[in-house]
């Protein structure tokens, strides 16, 4: 489930069947994979509008614009889908790239599960799309020229969630831990968050943009003060279950 920043739409339907952990072992069941996508109306929830994405596999991340009327769809069919929104008609297919730029439509059965998108961030301007592979690589592309792909970064880790604040880019790893980078030079991983056991599965910032919260397959939420150089864990919850489905911001 994803809401839109207006508040206006939300969207909901798919689930992620094929998490990884830190062994590379997929979690969850086996059902077939839902591309289906439903989109309501929150002023009047009565009105919802069932999207056919195309994608071939199943959707991991949903991400809407912050400035204009756009959303993305990402999914293991290592494929970017940007979708125009249309007030309550069905929304249009704007664009869309694969991974690597090497995926034609023809190609996708033969595909590399290593170009599984599992998630999608946009930079602060939101004039940049910033995305992460199964196999660890960090890409983005700018919305002034989306046909040209950069690798920002690679980890030795699956990628299971991105977040920014400002310069920096918060990465969930698979192995339990969060890697900080500056996403604008490119440089090395500056530090790295170390207190979940399990895979990291889901990142989320506060609205004041001063806290990051963390959800992993070890049952924990910790909510980290990233406002100092070394963030400090100031609150951990132990749930008790594993946390596949995203935690939303504070």
């Amino acid at each position: 489930m994803v809401i839109s920043p207006d508040k206006q739409y939300m969207i909901i339907g798919s689930a992620n069947n094929h998490r990884f952990s830190e062994f590379g072992h997929q979690i969850g069941n086996n059902k077939p994979p839902n591309t289906s996508l439903y989109l309501v109306n929150l002023a009047d929830k009565t009105q919802y509008l069932h999207i056919d994405t195309k994608h071939t596999d199943t959707i991991n991340a949903i991400l809407f614009h912050s400035k204009q009327p756009w959303f993305f769809t990402a999914g293991n069919d290592g494929q970017i889908i940007q979708w125009q929104l249309n007030e309550m008609s069905q929304p249009t297919k704007k664009n869309s790239w694969w991974v690597n730029d090497v995926l034609a439509d023809e190609d996708k059965e033969n595909k590399n599960t290593d170009n599984d998108i599992h998630a999608l961030v946009l930079v602060p301007d939101g004039k940049a799309l910033l995305y992460a592979t199964m196999s660890g690589h960090l890409y983005a592309r700018q919305f002034d020229d989306m046909d040209k792909e950069q690798s920002i970064y690679i980890v030795s880790h699956a990628v299971n969630d991105l977040v920014v604040q400002q310069n920096k880019l918060y990465i969930a790893l698979s192995n339990g831990h969060i890697a900080v980078q500056n996403w604008q030079t490119k440089d090395k991983v500056v530090i790295q968050l170390s207190a979940h056991i399990q895979s990291v599965e889901s990142l989320a910032l506060s609205d004041d943009k001063t806290k990051l919260a963390s959800s992993g397959l070890d049952g924990g939420i910790i909510i980290w003060d990233i406002q100092k150089t070394m963030p400090e864990v100031i609150a951990l919850y132990d749930v008790g279950i594993f946390l596949l489905y995203p935690i939303r911001s504070l």
